[in-house]
């Protein structure tokens, strides 16, 4: 293994590609697969360029003598049901099954939520950039519930009983988040209650 825990690359003799060339395949942490790499130089050219000391062991793996970061997607088939204590009560208020959010590998997929008074229960009233600021500060409460926060959020779905109050829904949008924005889709439909049901994707990774 290499320092860190990382399992080392291993050039795969048996699979022959063509002349001058080999197959080094690279493992992914914590999930079993691995990525396989063609390359046309020589072992020695490759070695030397990626700064690594190494050695060939009777299992033909290379093993570095200093911290290498091997870089590549991180694949992870993980996924985990979130619940929100500070909106947990109001679900169960509105007898709401779906789940508040689910986590697949790095991404949080969140449910749809209107303007709801989270201490209440009740569908908070006057305008539209009231209920939007609302619905996107119970968001809020519920990201920090899972060690995240409105900068983690990457797209935003929303949807207006009436698009012609776009330009509302847009000046809350720009001062609740920051810039880089979220991704954004904006769409009009007729919704069950309230006048605007926002729906979020959030990241581990920040944006900003």
């Amino acid at each position: 293994a290499l320092d860190g825990g990382l399992l080392a690359p291993k050039i795969l003799d048996a699979l022959t590609v063509s002349a001058g060339k080999w197959l080094v395949a690279v493992p992914i942490p914590r999930c079993g697969l691995y990525l396989l790499h063609v390359f046309l130089q020589s072992r020695r050219t490759f070695l030397s360029g990626c700064a690594i000391t190494t050695r060939l062991c009777e299992t033909r793996d290379f093993v570095s003598s200093s911290s290498v970061n091997l870089l590549g997607p991180m694949v992870c088939h993980m996924t985990i049901i979130h619940s929100s204590p500070s909106a947990s009560a109001a679900l169960e208020q509105f007898d709401i099954k779906n789940s508040t959010a689910i986590q697949v590998g790095d991404l949080y997929f969140f449910s749809g939520m209107t303007a709801i008074d989270l201490e209440t229960f009740e569908v908070t009233g006057g305008d539209l950039a009231t209920q939007a600021r609302v619905a996107l500060e119970n968001f809020g409460l519920m990201l920090e519930d899972m060690g995240l926060s409105l900068d983690h959020v990457i797209k935003v779905n929303t949807q207006l009983t009436d698009v012609s109050e776009f330009a509302t829904w847009n000046e809350v949008f720009l001062d609740v988040f920051e810039a880089p924005y979220p991704c954004r889709t904006t769409v009009g439909a007729p919704l069950v209650v309230g006048d605007i049901e926002v729906e979020i994707i959030a990241a581990t990774t920040p944006r900003r």
